[in-house]
């Protein structure tokens, strides 16, 4: 996660590095690795949501709706990765 971190400290707005690097490191655990992951995306896809509009961009919604589908199939429906959706997501 250190080289990572680096490379993102030169990518990312101080704020979002500070946000970053104080979310809990999880343990070499499965379930402490995937809780960090949901954690990360809890944070940020706001911020990516806020940046798309503000670009004018569209959201990919199916591609999101999608690859939830899939972290929910094959991680486990917990944590709730479907409440990380701004929209709602059925199976």
């Amino acid at each position: 996660m250190l080289i990572d971190t680096l490379h993102l400290s030169k990518v990312l707005p101080e704020a979002d590095m500070d946000l970053l690097l104080s979310l809990p490191f999880p343990k070499p655990k499965r379930e402490e690795v995937i809780d960090a992951n949901f954690d990360i995306a809890r944070h940020f896809l706001p911020r990516a949501y806020d940046l798309a509009a503000k670009l004018n961009l569209p959201w990919p919604d199916n591609f999101e709706k999608a690859t939830l589908r899939v972290l929910a199939t094959s991680l486990g429906r917990s944590p709730d990765w479907y409440a990380l959706s701004r929209n709602p997501v059925t199976d």
